[in-house]
């Protein structure tokens, strides 16, 4: 009879058999009572073992004594659902075995032939468990005997920051929460740790300790790729704990990816990949059995560890705790280790507790890779998606590698490109050689695919921090996970990739620390970024889709046709090479929108920000105090981010944290030469003797970031030449040398300008200040001189309040003026908002308010020049970008002597007028000398512009000032 025949739970006891048979199990007898077992003295299995509660029907015997029970179920019965009564027999026996509890065995298992369930009923023992077939008899005893009690108490006494004090802290707390895992018995352990973070240093440490605390005797690592594995070897026979004697005087290691297979059971670490073991457990030399591994540790587990699929189906075979390691999961990985994801250190956690750089993405889109390509030749339309696999366009690698290559700060810049597939890899590498690396070397410009000859030894050279060659690397998919390439500066996407998991994990190449590596950069060629909008890089990704459903070409199933794509060799255009910013989110921002989100946040936060400025003592506090409270906004207000978005206004210029927070507090951006500045008008406040003034004067001159100064400065030149820090103790009588120091360090590092109290113009405010910051040069080279008869923070406010009141006229919640005494009261420090004359909100330049914040600053004893007058006529010039005839210094002169000269409503003569006009221009150092005709020719032109009217009288002729200049302007024109 077959089995097929046979009842359900006969052909159950059929297939059982055989498998016990299979794992060295021999039948030794039948219809045995427990208590007569000993007499046996040999190893097998009894079937229908006679207990105290009635027949079991196995037993199993190692060396005479009863190590575990058997009970049968019909092959159509759910193993795992038939605890009670294995229970009830596992209390009616009794052995050398025996554990608390009133159990006389410490295992047992139901079976039906089909599935098999084990029970452990020790109480520090891994839960119980479906298991793939019977141990062998010296696995099973192994696994009776290991005393995890014991095993938990030494991992207990010797945490992590014990065994290995130079583990980083979320490493620590990653291996202390592995062994609160297993103390509560589970078996299945998901990680989730960012690329660069350091993992295999994690899972080494986590070898180490379960291995020497006894509870495991051998464990299995299962790296992604061969070049893993090996790296994986070579790092865990370099593992030497400062806690412990070095892991390769302990323990052995076998790497099955270069050793025979015959050295499987030689090492208590095997470390291989999934294929070998897929290959290896389908190979009938090789025999495999449950206990070979204790605990399996994967590798970027994300891939292929789905319970009988493919590879996956290798973590079935053997009866071991699982601890997957991953940067990327996605939810069927967490569903895969039974939803225990026990640790998560995110990239972002990395980047702030510096373990990785962060990242700077560029948006770069070419017609072709927006719109597609039409092959002339055939008149056939290839779309963007069709790029790379159908079709290939030259001089978009081109336009693409040219834009990279203006963008490196050293040609020498490690870069890996994406590519779709081999065909489009070659044919980058080829495109690249011939034009724009054309003055390198053959082998700067290589291809590493599974098809290139000896691509592992081009990507061990590649990844050699050391000297890494060649420095542009083209690849599919073979470099995409798990490689370890610390001087990699540039990730390039040419392959439209549909995968959040590969999306992730190409971009992770480019995240680990290297020597005075900053940040690295990611080129986004084929609109992945916009594709995968809201999907933050790096993130933890809810996604049910397993990695290599990953939508864009498999290399290793290269679908290239026989005859190739199709070559259509037409010329591409650039149409967006720009960074972009990412948020919490996953939205994509463009410099512009990631500062005003900036400057957004920080202005809701702006009291406890400015506490922050208040408080701090030297730059580098008040930067360690605003990292802390914009990391709590988001995660992506770090410098590298604010100094790349900021980037089209500093021009070039070095700036830290503070200095952004202060721009979008005041509208101003100081560097730290103007912090300087500002910090000698403040402390000059003091009436300092001469001595202390040399001294302050000195410390200005050798002042650098980030704090300036400090007391070990004085023992050096120049401060040094005038007697240094023991004459300044000797002399000083104002301050001390360390509180003269102090005031220096603290007012360097203060909020410099008044904070903007209307939001909604923060931004228009902005775009004025940067026309001021150019202005200000224009002037000093219209009046070819360096000193304009006011001082650095006077001129600042000139110009920034000239340029502030324009704005406010084009309909503002609140409006601003700037008369007599409102400039004074700028000056002062003093509020200038609701003055008693508003201008009228149209979007007309009233020059008058303009003029009388020169003539009021004349007043104010600031200087006697009319420069100043001046001053505020070409602020409004520039802002206004008049569409009439522009004014010019003569002019404005006329106009402003005129204004002067009258009050509102009110008249001049003609001849009055030219009259204090040829004299002040005697006396002006900032105009040229006018005589009559000059003067008469600029009152003619002012009165053609519509600035003034004239009517002749009896007395003579009589001149009108207007209010406002008739010149149309928008905010567009700036």
């Amino acid at each position: 009879m077959t089995n097929e025949k046979l009842p359900p739970e006969q052909r159950a006891r059929v297939q059982i058999n055989q498998q016990l048979e299979s794992a060295d199990w021999e039948k030794i007898g039948e219809y045995v009572s427990y208590e007569d077992i000993t007499d046996l003295n040999k190893t097998g299995f009894i079937e229908e073992l006679g207990t105290e509660t009635g027949p079991v029907d196995y037993g199993l015997i190692f060396e005479g004594n009863l190590i575990a029970l058997i009970e049968s179920k019909s092959t159509n019965t759910n193993a795992s659902g038939h605890f009670q009564q294995v229970e009830r027999y596992s209390r009616s026996v009794g052995g050398s075995y025996a554990i608390d509890g009133g159990y006389g065995v410490p295992i047992a298992y139901v079976a039906t032939g089909a599935e098999t369930h084990l029970y452990d009923f020790r109480n520090q023992a891994p839960a119980s468990r479906s298991i793939s077939t019977f141990h062998t008899p010296g696995g099973l005893e192994r696994l009776v005997t290991r005393e995890y009690e014991k095993a938990h108490g030494w991992l207990q006494n010797h945490s992590a920051s014990k065994f290995d004090p130079d583990l980083w802290d979320h490493q620590e707390q990653c291996v202390d929460t592995v062994d609160e895992n297993l103390r509560n018995r589970k078996r299945r352990m998901l990680i989730q740790m960012a690329t660069g973070a350091g993992k295999t240093r994690t899972a080494q440490a986590i070898t180490y300790r379960l291995l020497q605390s006894g509870f495991a005797d051998r464990i299995l690592f299962v790296p992604d790729t061969r070049k893993l594995a090996e790296d994986t070897y070579d790092s865990f026979s370099e593992y030497d704990p400062t806690g412990a004697p070095p892991f390769r005087d302990r323990y052995r290691i076998v790497n099955l990816e270069e050793e025979e297979s015959d050295r499987l059971k030689r090492g208590e670490v095997v470390i291989t990949t999934l294929q070998k073991m897929y290959h290896l457990l389908d190979n009938d030399d090789v025999d495999f059995h449950p206990g070979d591994f204790d605990v399996i540790i994967s590798d970027e587990c994300h891939r292929s560890v789905y319970e009988d699929e493919g590879y996956g189906s290798v973590f079935q075979q053997f009866d071991a705790v699982e601890i997957g390691l991953t940067a990327t999961p996605t939810e069927r990985t967490v569903a895969r280790f039974d939803n225990n994801l026990i640790f998560e250190y995110d990239y972002e956690d990395a980047v702030s507790d510096g373990h990785v750089v962060p990242f700077q993405m560029y948006a770069l889109e070419t017609e072709i890779t927006m719109s597609g390509v039409i092959d002339d030749e055939t008149g056939e339309y290839y779309p963007p998606d069709a790029l790379g696999s159908e079709v290939l366009v030259p001089d978009t690698h081109r336009k693409v590698g040219q834009e990279i290559r203006n963008k490196m700060e050293d040609e020498n810049e490690l870069t890996l490109i994406f590519a779709r597939n081999d065909n489009h890899a070659t044919r980058i590498v080829q495109d690249l050689r011939e034009t724009v690396f054309s003055d390198k070397p053959p082998d700067y410009v290589q291809k590493i695919t599974y098809k290139s000859d000896r691509p592992n030894d081009v990507l061990a050279r590649f990844s050699d921090p050391y000297d890494p060659s060649p420095a542009i690397a083209v690849t599919v998919q073979m470099v995409s996970t798990g490689v370890d390439i610390r001087p990699l500066k540039n990730v390039v996407l040419l392959n439209p990739v549909k995968s959040p998991v590969l999306f992730n994990q190409m971009l992770g190449r480019g995240t680990r620390v290297y020597d005075n590596k900053t940040h690295f950069n990611i080129y986004d060629c084929v609109g992945a970024l916009e594709y995968f909008e809201g999907v933050p890089p790096f993130g933890t990704l809810d996604y049910g889709t397993p990695a290599s459903s990953n939508g864009s070409s498999d290399e290793k199933h290269d679908p290239d046709k026989d005859e190739g794509p199709a070559i259509v060799d037409v010329p591409d255009e650039v149409l967006r090479s720009e960074p972009v910013f990412p948020t919490e989110t996953g939205e994509r921002l463009t410099a512009e929108g990631f500062r005003k989100a900036f400057r957004s946040d920080v202005r809701a936060e702006a009291e406890r920000l400015k506490q922050d400025i208040d408080e701090a003592s030297d730059i580098e506090t008040a930067n360690s105090s605003l990292r802390t409270h914009l990391q709590n906004l988001s995660q992506y207000y770090v410098p590298i981010f604010l100094k790349k978005a900021y980037e089209p206004i500093t021009e070039g210029r070095d700036h830290s944290l503070i200095d952004f927070v202060n721009e979008a507090l005041t509208g101003r951006l100081p560097t730290f030469d103007e912090r300087v500045e500002h910090t000698r008008t403040v402390l000059n406040e003091y009436e300092f003797t001469q001595v202390e003034q040399d001294y302050l004067e000195l410390m200005s001159a050798t002042a650098e970031p980030p704090n300036g100064i400090s007391s070990s400065d004085f023992y050096d030149p120049p401060i040094s030449n005038i007697g240094g820090l023991k004459r300044a103790k000797q002399e000083f009588t104002t301050l001390s040398p360390q509180e003269l120091i102090d005031e220096f360090r603290s007012s360097l590092s203060s909020l410099i300008g008044n904070t903007i109290s209307d939001p909604d113009n923060l931004e228009k405010i902005l775009e004025s200040n940067r026309v001021r910051e150019r202005l200000r040069g224009e002037i000093l080279n219209e009046f070819g001189t360096d000193e304009l008869g006011v001082n650095e923070d006077q001129l600042g406010r000139i110009l920034e309040n000239c340029v502030e009141v324009e704005i406010h006229k084009t309909g503002a919640a609140e409006e601003f003026a700037l008369h007599e005494f409102a400039v004074q009261d700028v000056m002062t420090g003093t509020s200038i908002r609701n003055t008693e004359r508003k201008p009228p909100v149209t979007a007309r330049i009233n020059v008058s308010d303009a003029i009388v914040a020169g003539v009021s600053l004349l007043s104010g004893n600031i200087t006697t020049d009319p420069t100043s007058v001046l001053i505020a006529l070409y602020i409004v010039k520039s802002v206004a970008r008049p569409n009439v005839e522009k004014v010019t210094e003569h002019q404005a002169l006329a106009y402003a002597v005129g204004w002067e000269s009258t009050e509102r409503g009110e008249f001049i003569y003609k001849q009055d007028l030219i009259n204090k006009i040829t004299s002040l221009s005697s006396t002006s150092s900032g105009v040229d000398k006018m005589d009559e005709d000059a003067a008469e020719k600029a009152i003619q032109e002012l009165e053609r512009m519509g600035c003034i009217s004239m009517e002749g009288t009896a007395e003579g002729i009589i001149i009108w000032f207007e209010d406002e200049f008739n010149v149309e302007y928008t905010l567009d024109d700036i």
